[in-house]
Protein backbone atom coordinates (compact mmCIF):
# COMPACT_ATOMS: atom_id res chain seq x y z
CA UNK A 1 0.00 0.00 0.00
CA UNK A 2 1.38 3.30 -0.69
CA UNK A 3 1.46 6.50 1.33
CA UNK A 4 -1.61 8.34 -0.66
CA UNK A 5 -3.64 4.88 0.11
CA UNK A 6 -2.45 5.20 4.15
CA UNK A 7 -3.26 8.80 3.74
CA UNK A 8 -7.12 8.13 2.29
CA UNK A 9 -7.21 5.18 4.69
CA UNK A 10 -6.88 7.01 7.53
CA UNK A 11 -8.69 10.73 6.38
CA UNK A 12 -11.57 8.19 5.92
CA UNK A 13 -11.15 6.98 9.49
CA UNK A 14 -11.03 10.14 11.00
CA UNK A 15 -13.84 11.50 9.19
CA UNK A 16 -16.03 8.40 9.70
CA UNK A 17 -15.40 9.14 13.72
CA UNK A 18 -16.40 13.03 13.27
CA UNK A 19 -19.20 12.35 11.28
CA UNK A 20 -20.53 10.02 13.96
CA UNK A 21 -19.63 12.40 16.43
CA UNK A 22 -21.28 15.27 14.82
CA UNK A 23 -24.51 12.92 13.89
CA UNK A 24 -25.14 12.40 17.75
CA UNK A 25 -26.08 16.11 17.72
CA UNK A 26 -24.77 17.01 21.32
CA UNK A 27 -21.98 18.56 23.04
CA UNK A 28 -21.42 18.28 26.70
CA UNK A 29 -23.67 20.10 29.18
CA UNK A 30 -20.65 20.69 31.46
CA UNK A 31 -18.64 22.63 29.23
CA UNK A 32 -18.70 26.54 30.05
CA UNK A 33 -21.15 29.35 28.69
CA UNK A 34 -19.49 32.17 26.47
CA UNK A 35 -21.22 35.25 24.76
CA UNK A 36 -20.25 36.21 21.77
CA UNK A 37 -17.65 39.25 22.74
CA UNK A 38 -15.57 36.39 25.33
CA UNK A 39 -15.16 34.04 21.85
CA UNK A 40 -12.06 35.23 20.00
CA UNK A 41 -12.04 33.30 16.53
CA UNK A 42 -11.32 33.74 13.03
CA UNK A 43 -13.52 32.13 9.68
CA UNK A 44 -15.96 30.65 12.20
CA UNK A 45 -18.58 28.58 10.49
CA UNK A 46 -22.34 28.15 12.06
CA UNK A 47 -24.36 25.20 10.84
CA UNK A 48 -28.22 25.29 12.14
CA UNK A 49 -29.64 22.21 12.97
CA UNK A 50 -33.43 23.12 12.69
CA UNK A 51 -34.84 20.05 14.52
CA UNK A 52 -33.04 20.65 17.71
CA UNK A 53 -33.65 24.34 17.58
CA UNK A 54 -29.84 24.96 18.17
CA UNK A 55 -27.05 26.42 15.94
CA UNK A 56 -22.78 25.03 16.05
CA UNK A 57 -20.18 27.07 15.36
CA UNK A 58 -17.04 25.58 14.47
CA UNK A 59 -13.71 27.42 14.74
CA UNK A 60 -10.02 26.08 14.13
CA UNK A 61 -7.77 25.57 17.34
CA UNK A 62 -4.57 24.18 16.77
CA UNK A 63 -2.43 22.88 19.60
CA UNK A 64 1.32 22.76 19.92
CA UNK A 65 3.30 19.60 21.44
CA UNK A 66 7.31 19.26 20.88
CA UNK A 67 7.77 22.32 19.11
CA UNK A 68 5.21 21.26 16.29
CA UNK A 69 1.82 22.88 15.55
CA UNK A 70 -0.68 20.33 14.76
CA UNK A 71 -3.79 21.24 13.31
CA UNK A 72 -7.28 20.42 14.68
CA UNK A 73 -11.14 22.40 15.51
CA UNK A 74 -13.27 22.98 18.47
CA UNK A 75 -17.37 23.22 18.14
CA UNK A 76 -19.70 25.38 20.33
CA UNK A 77 -23.25 25.30 20.12
CA UNK A 78 -26.13 28.09 20.97
CA UNK A 79 -29.92 28.18 21.03
CA UNK A 80 -30.10 31.69 20.40
CA UNK A 81 -26.63 32.93 18.82
CA UNK A 82 -25.84 34.88 21.51
CA UNK A 83 -24.38 32.86 24.64
CA UNK A 84 -22.62 29.55 23.41
CA UNK A 85 -21.23 26.23 25.44
CA UNK A 86 -17.60 24.89 24.64
CA UNK A 87 -15.36 24.52 23.11
CA UNK A 88 -15.39 20.93 22.35
CA UNK A 89 -12.40 19.24 20.26
CA UNK A 90 -14.04 17.96 17.52
CA UNK A 91 -11.31 17.09 15.27
CA UNK A 92 -7.43 16.56 15.53
CA UNK A 93 -4.73 15.92 12.87
CA UNK A 94 -4.07 12.69 13.85
CA UNK A 95 0.20 12.91 15.06
CA UNK A 96 1.27 10.24 12.83
CA UNK A 97 0.14 12.12 9.65
CA UNK A 98 2.15 13.50 6.99
CA UNK A 99 0.02 16.65 6.99
CA UNK A 100 0.62 18.60 10.21
CA UNK A 101 0.24 22.27 11.00
CA UNK A 102 -2.71 24.19 10.94
CA UNK A 103 -6.17 24.22 9.70
CA UNK A 104 -8.15 26.22 8.53
CA UNK A 105 -12.04 27.72 7.84
CA UNK A 106 -13.89 24.35 8.66
CA UNK A 107 -17.20 23.96 7.07
CA UNK A 108 -19.92 21.25 8.08
CA UNK A 109 -22.34 20.25 6.06
CA UNK A 110 -25.62 18.10 5.91
CA UNK A 111 -25.34 15.29 3.46
CA UNK A 112 -28.24 12.52 2.89
CA UNK A 113 -28.70 12.19 6.67
CA UNK A 114 -24.69 12.99 7.73
CA UNK A 115 -23.36 15.51 8.36
CA UNK A 116 -19.36 15.82 6.62
CA UNK A 117 -16.70 18.38 7.69
CA UNK A 118 -14.77 20.05 5.52
CA UNK A 119 -11.11 21.83 5.90
CA UNK A 120 -7.94 22.99 4.77
CA UNK A 121 -4.81 22.01 6.12
CA UNK A 122 -1.09 22.88 5.10
CA UNK A 123 1.33 20.03 3.48
CA UNK A 124 5.27 19.60 4.32
CA UNK A 125 5.47 19.40 0.46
Amino acid sequence: MNRKDLLIMRLKSVFLNLVLLLSSGHLSAQEKTYTLQDINIRDPFILPVEKEGMYYMYASSSVRENGQHYGGMVAYKSADLKTWQGPVRVFDVPRDNYLTGTVWAPEVHKYKGKYYLFATTISPF
